[in-house]
């Protein structure tokens, strides 16, 4: 949010290749590239080449020169996006509107769930990724980060 704000540079993802202690100098991933020009955050890989990222829409924001950036990140002007990373494309995640920042990916018996906060954080909506759309599967209260799978 300090792009938009204070004029930083533009947020990315860098990667560590196998093996390798410091960052890829020949690789960064600008969400801006993939995003129509618009910043985002928390890039997490889900497999098969496709990731998962949280980009703001700043066109629903007033931001001036004394917006507080932290501000922004829990406005409710954030949506998932699914992204092909070979591709350098993405999209926002059908079945998804528009949240405050942040999202916590689980992944339990070969699936993919999203847990999503609501504005308040005093709730949390768990989907579940299918053919890429996202599958309301329960509400719970309380902020969730975290699903494990048991076996008795």
């Amino acid at each position: 949010m300090e792009t938009l704000v204070k004029g930083a540079p533009q947020s990315c993802s860098l990667r560590v290749l196998a093996g390798e202690t410091s960052f890829d100098p020949d690789w960064q991933f600008r969400y801006a590239d993939f995003a129509d020009g618009r910043e985002g955050a928390v890039l997490r890989y889900v497999g098969g080449g496709r990731a998962l990222a949280d980009i703001f829409h700043a066109e629903r924001a007033t931001i001036t020169g004394d917006t507080d950036p932290s501000e922004l990140g829990t406005s409710s002007n954030w949506r998932l996006w699914t992204v092909d990373l070979a591709a350098g494309t993405g999209a926002p995640i059908e079945g998804l509107d528009f949240k405050p920042g942040g999202y916590n990916d689980v992944h339990v018996a070969g699936r993919t769930f999203i847990l999503m906060p609501s504005a308040d954080y005093a709730s949390t909506t768990g989907y579940e990724l299918v053919d890429g759309a996202a599958v309301r599967r329960f509400e719970i209260q309380g902020s969730s980060y975290h699903m494990v799978e048991l076996h008795f």
